[in-house]
């Protein structure tokens, strides 16, 4: 071998996956399968199996493609909650505009309509949507 065993970097892999770091545990392991392909001919005279090195490549890469997946999906993620943090801030906004109005036409006026004109007031009004009549929508509909 062309190098001794504590060099060829097993310890920084197990440390990876101690620590929970895929992006250091692939680029350790990497590293590893370097070392282990240079000294193959050596380590298979004293025991390792000929498929080893290529399990363990497939391995590494496999962990790889599934750290680019986990990445993608929280990009994602990310942009979803960005369009929603959007649009809940446009609702806030007319929710807003509506409380207002409603404060500027009956403060002072009418203080049961301006009860009506509250965030959560209108949150419960969007909540449990009212027909305006007393009929029920099936007694409507016959």
């Amino acid at each position: 071998m062309d190098m001794q065993l504590n060099d060829f970097g097993l310890d920084k892999v197990r440390t990876a996956i101690h620590d929970k770091e895929v992006a250091t545990v692939v680029a350790t392991s990497n590293s590893l399968l370097i070392h282990l392909r240079r000294n193959e001919a050596v380590l298979t005279v004293k025991g390792m199996k000929a498929e080893t090195l290529t399990t363990f490549a497939a391995k590494v890469t496999e962990l790889q493609n599934l750290k680019n997946e986990q990445n993608e999906l929280k990009n994602k993620t990310g942009r979803v909650a960005s369009a929603n943090i959007a649009e809940a801030n446009e609702l806030w906004d007319t929710l807003t505009t509506i409380c207002d109005a409603g404060a500027a036409l009956y403060k002072g006026v009418d203080s049961v309509k301006l009860k009506e004109y509250t965030i959560s007031a209108i949150l419960k009004r969007i909540k449990n949507p009212q027909t305006g009549s007393e009929e029920t929508p099936e007694a409507a509909a016959k």
